[in-house]
């Protein structure tokens, strides 16, 4: 089961911070959703890469950054001159 950890919490075995997003058995994740420190995350059952979609349809993977280039010039020579 899949929880999103809404109070802190402790017990002999765990300790999970608010906020956190984690997979754990379904006994226990059902208590901490009953209990109110915790609500179930739905899953579609399988994650796929993200892709972007062009307008005829062709998908293709995200683009890798660059760097860019600076047109900056050097400056030499010293500051009191």
């Amino acid at each position: 089961m899949k929880i999103k950890i809404l109070v802190s919490c402790s017990g002999r075995r765990f300790s999970y911070a608010e906020g956190e997003t984690v997979e754990l058995d379904n006994a226990l994740g059902a208590d901490l959703v009953k209990c109110g420190f915790a609500e179930e995350v739905k899953t579609a059952g399988t994650t796929a890469k993200k892709t972007t979609t062009k307008a005829n349809g062709d998908t293709k993977a995200p683009a890798k950054v660059s760097a860019v280039k600076s047109d900056a010039k050097e400056v030499k020579g010293n500051a009191d001159d």
